[in-house]
């Protein structure tokens, strides 16, 4: 086994020596590209390196598009949440593809990343955000590695933006109440009262179900989410499982929710099915009991 430098048009290639195949033809595999003598022997060297270390990789014309939306997103929908491997398919169809789509995966380079990443700040978009677009790189480029596609992921090298963080702005109390006395006769208001009572991110509030709602122990309990995938709002299990938690509910956040109810009981029986019809009753019985 050997490799030779052999000067093609222009530039140079590298010519490895791989031995001889099942049917005794030889087997060589070219690498081609390098622009000057010298880079095509540190290629040679680091080359045989690799084959010595059993971490060769053949030379392939795959382009960044067609390992991407071909290959790396169908494989990474059984591992990811929904609305996680959407946000890795609109990186990679607004951004990285339009970028460098076409360019072969073993010649994509840090400087290729980092002019990317310079663009798109260019173009307004924050470093938080271009930097989640450098994670989904990352990500497909370190499967590329283990798939055997690429021997080092060249994002690794890259320089992406690192974004501060982002100062909070929180309302103040006296904000919080005004904003809850403006509403309270809006038909959501239980909905606003218990995010702002409970800190229930928006997706786990909107994914209550009447099953999930005890407020004789005053609790409710999370167990799902609806988020927006692909425009279209589905229904997902919680991040963690931390995510999943039974939530306590303070007296007055109860005694306004069942106000809400009785208010638009017509309303949550016609749409709410036999869950909400038994709920209701449980809240006049209390209400009768209390006196």
């Amino acid at each position: 086994m050997r490799g030779s430098i052999i000067k093609r048009g222009g530039g140079y290639s590298v010519v490895l020596d791989l031995g001889r195949g099942p049917d005794g033809k030889r087997i060589r595999k070219w690498h081609s590209g390098f622009a000057t003598k010298r880079d095509a022997e540190r290629a040679r060297v680091e080359l045989l390196g690799r084959i010595d270390q059993g971490a060769y990789v053949e030379p392939s014309r795959l382009t960044v598009a067609a390992f991407l939306r071909d290959q790396w997103l169908p494989g990474l929908k059984a591992q990811v949440r929904p609305g996680t491997w959407e946000e890795h398919r609109s990186k990679v169809d607004v951004h990285i593809c339009p970028a460098f789509g076409g360019e072969r995966l073993q010649r994509l380079s840090p400087a290729h990343l980092n002019t990317l990443y310079a663009d798109l700040l260019a173009k307004g978009l924050s470093a938080r955000t271009v930097l989640h677009v450098h994670a989904t790189i990352r990500r497909a480029l370190a499967d590329a590695v283990k798939w055997n596609y690429l021997p080092r992921n060249v994002a690794l090298q890259a320089s992406p933006p690192r974004p501060g963080r982002p100062e909070l702005t929180t309302w103040t109390a006296p904000e919080l109440r005004a904003f809850l006395k403006r509403v309270e006769e809006d038909r959501l208001y239980g909905l606003w009262l218990l995010a702002a009572s409970t800190g229930m991110r928006r997706g786990e509030v909107l994914g209550l179900r009447w099953a999930d709602v005890d407020l004789g122990a005053a609790r409710v309990a999370v167990r799902q989410a609806l988020v927006a995938v692909g425009h279209q709002v589905v229904v997902s299990e919680p991040k963690t499982a931390k995510g999943r938690r039974s939530v306590a509910l303070d007296p007055a956040t109860v005694c306004d929710t069942l106000g809400v109810l009785l208010k638009y009981q017509d309303d949550i029986a016609r749409i709410g099915g036999s869950k909400a019809k038994e709920l209701l009753e449980e809240v006049r019985a209390e209400l009768r009991a209390a006196g």
